[in-house]
């Protein structure tokens, strides 16, 4: 089934969503060990560990992200995510479908300056298209809470997408060195192959597509030139 990733799909913009965020901001500024003896985590080995099952998750999920971040700083945005998103789905191989918006507004948060958070936003979009392609063989249902369905290919387009950035090749290819099943394929930009293009074309409309054991990843717009 094709999908279109999409700000409403994204965004759960409502007023509990900004209180949550806020408060995810606010404990990124104080170490992830502080933050793992606070309310409401600290009584309960069950919940301790519940958030470390979703934080290690995310990691698995998330590699390339995780290389872009300092140690501290995953671990921090890793423990507010999952603080204030726990799993609503029964794989939790599936967790972290909010990621991508939740890092897109870390422009706004204390460490603004310190990372291109637009970029790390598109780049964790197409990690989890990733983790949903490669468990598309099990028979998922379309859950309304959880926005994941089975599905065999998916297509990204952040040029619609405020706080979302175009990738280079360069990025691209940095995303294929963590997920080795992924194939990278640039198509008809300088009439050739991937070695062909520019360093400075920025592409924005992906399309990915499960081939077997195989998930391939192709651009589908014409990249943008920059100086």
């Amino acid at each position: 089934m094709l999908n279109t990733l999409k700000v409403d799909a994204l965004s759960k913009a409502n007023q509990d969503y900004k209180k949550q965020l806020d408060q995810c901001l606010n404990e990124l500024m104080t170490s992830s060990k502080n933050t793992l003896t606070q309310k409401p985590y600290r009584n309960s080995i069950y919940q301790r560990n519940a958030l470390g099952a979703r934080s290690q998750t995310l990691r698995n999920n998330f590699p390339s992200l995780c290389e872009q971040l300092t140690t501290e700083d995953c671990t921090a945005l890793f423990h507010c995510y999952s603080l204030h998103y726990p799993s609503k789905h029964w794989d939790l191989n599936l967790y972290g479908n909010q990621l991508s918006w939740f890092i897109a507004q870390q422009h706004k948060g204390p460490k603004a300056n310190y990372y291109n958070w637009a970029e790390l936003a598109s780049i964790t979009a197409i990690e989890y298209a990733i983790t949903q392609l490669y468990y598309s063989g099990l028979d998922y249902k379309h859950d309304e809470q959880t926005n994941i369905e089975k599905k065999t290919t998916i297509e990204l387009d952040f040029s619609s997408l405020d706080y979302f950035s175009a990738l280079t090749l360069e990025t691209l290819k940095i995303i294929q060195q963590k997920h080795k099943l992924l194939h990278i394929k640039i198509y008809n930009y300088r009439g050739g192959n991937n070695n062909q293009q520019s360093k400075k074309d920025r592409y924005s409309k992906f399309q990915l597509q499960q081939h077997d054991f195989t998930i391939e990843l192709r651009s589908i717009d014409t990249p943008d030139e920059t100086a």
